[in-house]
């Protein structure tokens, strides 16, 4: 209700002026106001960064999912085999010693080595696809026998295989040597890995190193397969009277192959995960080897039929754990309080090759919703 207005005349012009009073804001009340409204604006912010946040790992967690199946898709379409390779960012690790004191303490040992380990992480990944086999050249196969490890003719500590008391030949790994000139400049450009397969006659074996033997008349370097060469001649059984004497299968052009490590595809771009967003190797359920931060790849391949292919389709269940940058430098586990961004698990069933995200189960088995759909 408007108060009434107060008329005042001014004799000298002959008028009158009407003004109204007690119609405005005091000071204190708009400074109130001024409070109230940023109050309010604080309150929003914090609210819309925190679902930006969880945004940024629930996109990441849909792209990961959308380049398993578009790995997938591009495998039945080109009927040859396809995949994406995961790409380590080299500036940023999880490191178990989240403490910096250079011991194990309690909660630290993720993986249960009962050591402290360095896992790497991974910001981006590509799409690839199988590669020719490699049939070049001609290859040897070597197998040593000996309990004489050191070479000194005397039966030390540790060489006594079988228990016997004497210095008998052994069965030692078998060691590859082909057109090496060749196979050097494929290990060089990252096309040889471990992990590779070779063919041998009718027969896959796998390589499990690069040796450099170091004796006498043998060139360096050699490749040690895994298992055991089984299919050369009885001449095997000419075990050798002093020195290591290498037992020879050769084979000549085209009766040997070796799987090369899958190629980027051409054209193809490294997709990245959204700002702050990386897959967390350390606490994903992925092959062990991953975890080494020297591994050379992290590649999952899928065959034209859907299903993930060598080794890493061995495990079943592949779980990519999506994390937080900020949770990961500060070594803190999936389910701590403390940590600051969303989680999100992608699951690859490599079977079937169906791709599932999930959120995490609040139990001891972080797993158990991607792996069954259920939460008891």
């Amino acid at each position: 209700m408007l108060s009434r207005p107060s008329i005042i005349t001014d004799r000298s012009v002959g008028c009158r002026h009407e003004t109204f009073r007690g119609g405005g804001f005091t000071l204190v009340e708009m400074l109130m106001v001024i409070v109230i409204l940023l109050i309010l604006m604080s309150v929003t912010v914090s609210v819309v960064n925190v679902s930006l946040d969880g945004e940024r790992v629930r996109s990441g967690s849909r792209q990961l999912q959308s380049l398993l199946m578009g790995a997938r898709d591009r495998a039945s379409h080109a009927n040859m085999p396809r995949g994406i390779r995961f790409e380590v960012d080299p500036s940023i690790t999880r490191a178990e010693d989240v403490n910096n004191n250079g011991q194990l303490d309690a909660g630290e040992d993720l993986n249960g080595n009962n050591s402290l380990d360095v896992f790497p992480v991974v910001r981006s990944a590509v799409y690839i696809g199988a590669n020719d086999n490699w049939r070049q050249g001609s290859v040897a196969v070597h197998r040593f026998y000996t309990e004489d490890l050191d070479n000194d003719f005397v039966l030390d500590a540790g060489e006594d295989a079988n228990g016997n008391g004497q210095l008998d030949v052994d069965r030692r790994p078998c060691l590859v040597r082909g057109s090496f000139t060749e196979w050097q400049s494929l290990i060089a450009r990252g096309q040889l890995i471990i992990g590779s397969r070779i063919r041998l006659g009718s027969r896959w074996y796998t390589i499990d190193s690069f040796a450099n033997l170091g004796l006498v008349g043998v060139p360096d370097p050699w490749i040690v397969i895994s298992p055991p060469f089984q299919e050369s001649s009885s001449s095997d059984e000419l075990f050798p009277s002093s020195l290591p004497r290498p037992v020879v299968a050769r084979f000549g052009e085209g009766d040997y192959e070796v799987t090369l490590m899958p190629r980027v595809l051409p054209n193809a771009r490294p997709v990245q995960f959204p700002t702050g967003v990386l897959l967390d190797i350390g606490l994903s359920k992925l092959p062990t080897i991953w975890s080494n931060p020297n591994f050379f790849t992290r590649d999952v391949m899928f065959s034209p039929r859907g299903s993930v292919v060598g080794d890493t389709g061995a495990r079943g269940v592949l779980h990519f754990l999506l994390n937080d940058q900020i949770d990961i430098i500060g070594g803190r586990k999936p389910l701590d309080p403390a940590n600051e961004g969303d989680k999100r698990i992608v699951s690859l069933f490599t079977r079937s090759g169906y791709v599932t995200t999930s959120e995490l189960f609040p139990g001891t088995n972080i797993w158990e919703y991607a792996e069954t759909g259920a939460t008891e």
